[in-house]
């Protein structure tokens, strides 16, 4: 049977918060999630005797955290960076958070990585740099950062820097989506009806819809539907019962 109607994968020059053209889902978290501890790093071990590394402001939080993030504690210095972003104590200035989040991604912090490259993605307090954004998002997804590898595959997706890669934005949406990306599971489904980056299966495309639209995604559901029509009475038994049976991967820790 022919495949179902689905949309195209989009070349753009430049990824959007939304795509209602392509039905490419974009954004994974927002950018100034503190939460995020996702492929978290062990903090530097600092003792008293540690030289300071950095000149961290006063007012930036409490001392013990001031002085954590001076001796190179690449936690602390994600926090920091959380304070200047979300205005907790201090007077919002996003160049300062992209400065402080930055430190933490370089000590190898994989919030901190997803969370710098989202800055240079979107121009947030830094000059906007997609090859930068795309670096970092490569390192935090290599540490199983499930924001970084949905945000990394739309860049592949979208040809964010003008260089298309289907076959690498099609690896990391299977990566987020086998974790629990909804964004990513759906934009799976379109990329398997299509057979770009990946060969085509829907019966695959037909399960991401599915699991999207259980959250009650009326656009999954749509194409869940739509695949559904193309698919043979055993295909779509097949594809219904993986979806029961699938479960999502552990985050890494």
């Amino acid at each position: 049977p022919s495949p179902a109607p689905a949309s195209p994968v989009p070349v753009a020059a430049e990824p959007a918060d939304t795509d209602t053209d392509t039905g490419i889902h974009p954004v994974a978290t927002e950018p100034t999630t503190a939460k995020d501890t996702t492929g978290a790093v062990p903090p530097v071990d600092a003792s008293p005797a540690t030289t300071a590394k950095f000149d961290i402001p006063a007012d930036a939080g409490p001392a013990a955290l001031r002085d954590a993030a001076a001796s190179g504690d690449a936690k602390a210095l994600f926090e920091i960076g959380s304070r200047y972003a979300e205005s907790r104590g201090v007077k919002e200035d996003m160049a300062a958070a992209a400065k402080w989040y930055e430190k933490s991604a370089e000590l190898g912090f994989a919030p901190a990585e997803y969370r710098i490259g989202n800055f240079y993605e979107k121009g947030i307090g830094v000059a906007r740099d997609i090859k930068k954004a795309k670096t970092w998002y490569q390192l935090s997804a290599a540490q199983g950062n499930a924001s970084g590898m949905h945000n990394l595959a739309v860049l592949f997706a979208m040809a964010a820097d003008g260089v298309t890669d289907n076959e690498s934005a099609a690896h990391w949406f299977q990566a987020a989506a086998d974790v629990g990306v909804k964004d990513s599971q759906f934009n799976l489904g379109i990329l398997a009806a299509k057979g770009v980056g990946m060969k085509q299966n829907l019966e695959e495309s037909y399960k991401w819809f599915a699991l999207v639209a259980k959250t009650g995604d009326k656009d999954a559901a749509a194409k869940r539907d739509e695949i559904a029509n193309a698919l043979r009475p055993e295909q779509l038994e097949r594809a219904r019962a993986a979806t029961e049976l699938w479960k999502a991967k552990p985050l890494d820790a």
